[in-house]
């Protein structure tokens, strides 16, 4: 190895570590920041909005659903519900019409969208919603009962898409408590990236979009053939057709909770359905900052392997460690009391160090490998 190219390589391995570092000091503090101290007013014209849900094999999260739904505090004569299934097989359809009987504004029950999947599914309730803006969520999910006015509150003239909170419920075992910690990190810096003005991340359990903004979009959404992606995409493509329109809304009322994956097999396949979706980003800030994070936590699991040969490794590895705890810990310290999650330091340090590994897996089997999503083993369908 040259001398020059063995300085670059340590410059760029110094720079990469402190980047780390320094960018999630500032999305933590933008996070904080952003939270309001006291509690939000109602500062918005009430407009009519659907609600729409796609579901698919959900029998058993549809009763949690729809007490919820039931529950909602908004003016039921501007709200409607559409829930379309996408080709149930354990009796969804027929428990959602039923349960819908305590549902007590307009509700809409369409059984098996054509063609087959989320997207089709979510295509054919948009075709039959009649609200000025749409609220979705998924079918695994429960609402607070002023959802509805947590998300509308961040709709302004300018505003066409609100993204929300979403969290997992707390169980107290290791698996579910870094699973929750996991999930927090990945809706928290996400919101924080929103507030910054590079949105890249949402999640359809939670997201709020002006109807006629979302019908105009259809056309010029990337991934329109992938399995996943119904949300990020849609964020992409309105943060390339109109920045500055999408908003993060940090009222906790907007709150959604959405069930946990119950095993790591379950988890794995999640996260790396949604990882696949990065390789159809053509926001150049999503693909930066993917790819960020992919190169940190990577060459943080190959350092140790050079510590032995050369001192500057040595200290390069705890240049790595030190910024991957301390950037971890200051930014939960600063996002999840807004969750309600509570933390100690040794189960931080745990998790980032298992945070570590879990990235470096998924990143790159996201890229190369393969996921199961319900009852399909492929990538794409056609929709």
């Amino acid at each position: 190895m040259t001398v020059v190219l063995f300085a670059i390589i340590m410059v760029f391995l110094s720079a990469l570590a402190c980047a780390y570092f320094l960018i999630f000091q500032l999305l933590g503090r933008t996070f904080k920041k952003a939270i309001p101290k006291v509690p939000i007013a109602e500062a918005y014209h009430p407009a009519r909005v659907t609600i729409i849900i796609a579901c698919r094999d959900e029998a058993k999260n549809l009763p949690a659903l729809f007490q919820s739904l039931a529950s909602l505090s908004y003016n039921s004569r501007l709200l409607e519900l559409i829930f379309v299934d996408d080709h149930s097989t354990d009796g969804s359809i027929q428990l959602a019409q039923s349960l819908a009987a305590a549902v007590k504004y307009k509700c809409d029950i369409i059984p098996n969208s054509s063609p087959q999947g989320k997207k089709a599914a979510l295509k054919s309730g948009v075709s039959k919603a009649s609200g000025e803006y749409l609220l979705f969520t998924d079918a695994d999910c429960t609402i607070n009962p002023d959802w509805v006015q947590g998300m509308m509150g961040k709709m302004t003239s300018q505003t066409k898409m609100v993204c929300g909170p979403v969290m997992y419920p707390s169980i107290n075992n290791f698996f579910s408590r870094w699973v929750q910690l996991e999930f927090v990190g990945l809706v928290a810096s996400g919101a924080a990236l929103i507030q910054k003005g590079f949105p890249i991340l949402a999640n359809g359990a939670n997201l709020a979009i002006e109807k006629e903004t979302h019908l105009g979009l259809m056309e010029k959404v990337d991934g329109r053939d992938h399995l996943s992606g119904d949300d990020i995409f849609l964020l992409h493509a309105l943060q390339k057709q109109n920045p500055g329109s999408i908003a993060f809304s940090f009222d906790k009322r907007a709150m959604v909770t959405t069930v946990a994956p119950e095993n790591f097999s379950t988890f794995f396949n999640q996260r790396i359905r949604w990882g696949s979706k990065a390789k159809h980003y053509k926001s150049k800030s999503a693909i930066m900052i993917s790819v960020f994070i992919l190169t940190f936590h990577t060459c943080l699991l190959v350092l140790p392997f050079f510590a032995g040969s050369q001192k500057i490794f040595q200290i390069l590895l705890l240049a790595f460690l030190s910024a991957k705890l301390l950037a971890d810990y200051t930014f939960f310290r600063k996002t999840l009391s807004f969750f309600g999650v509570r933390r100690n330091i040794l189960e931080l340090i745990l998790s980032s160090v298992v945070h570590t590994f879990y990235i470096v897996i998924i990143g790159w089997w996201s890229v190369f490998g393969s996921f199961r999503w319900k009852d399909s083993d492929t990538r794409k369908m056609e929709i």
